[in-house]
């Protein structure tokens, strides 16, 4: 795709009087938008917003609560490493998800391109504490879609362990 725009979102809600241990809502939004610059380049815009409305957290399951990190998401972080952790320092999800990424794309070959890049955000229940990562990738245009390797590195944080390889395969959209 040379340039578009797309959204996801999700709406879900449980409540305890319709057989529910829990009562919350939670929304999540995923966008992207893709831009051209001339004939060779584009910019690559993606954001992701995730909300939870729930009186206590500990009563959401796991599998409902943010986390962060990854090829889709903040690339230079592992797949969901980045979430508030307990005294114990494991990883329990948080209410609240943000992420942003913005992506220059240079096309230099017919079905090649390069790519340069940087993801920041995390999620969180009180408060946000950005982690930012920069990273480069090829692309390679395939019959079945674009497949991307990237080399992401984490700013600032200790969570971040070097360089991470992000292997990805499918459409833009």
């Amino acid at each position: 795709a040379r340039q578009g725009f797309s959204v996801h979102a999700t709406l879900q809600a449980a409540s305890e009087s319709l057989l529910s241990d829990v009562t919350f809502v939670q929304t999540d939004i995923k966008t992207k938008l893709i831009l051209p610059l001339g004939q060779k380049n584009r910019m690559i815009y993606r954001g992701q917003l995730g909300a939870t409305a729930v009186d206590d957290l500990q009563q959401l399951p796991f599998s409902y609560r943010f986390y962060a990190g990854g090829d889709r998401n903040i690339r230079g972080f592992d797949f969901e490493s980045l979430s508030p952790e307990n005294s114990n320092q494991d990883l329990i999800g948080g209410k609240h998800l943000v992420a942003l990424s913005a992506e220059f794309e240079h096309k230099w070959a017919e079905q090649w391109a390069w790519a340069v890049f940087t993801d920041a955000g995390n999620a969180f229940t009180d408060e946000l504490d950005w982690e930012k990562s920069v990273g480069v990738g090829v692309r390679w245009f395939s019959p079945l879609g674009p497949v991307r390797l990237d080399l992401a590195h984490a700013l600032d944080d200790d969570k971040g362990d070097g360089l991470k390889i992000h292997f990805t395969i499918g459409p833009d959209f």
